[in-house]
């Protein structure tokens, strides 16, 4: 299925805006932020060796 469109990209991007937004909320903990940005990392680097 070739629609033209990268969808790890847009993914990608989703998450990055959604991680921005998440690090700004005062009711998370530190611990939640870093898991999360730890979590992100290792799907970009899934999504780079999938690709």
């Amino acid at each position: 299925m070739e629609s033209g469109v990268d969808t790890s990209l847009i993914l990608g991007s989703l998450i990055e805006n959604w991680l921005v937004l998440a690090a700004q909320d005062d009711s998370m903990d530190g611990m939640t932020q870093l898991y999360l940005i730890e979590w992100y990392m290792s799907s970009k680097a899934d999504i780079r060796v999938d690709g």
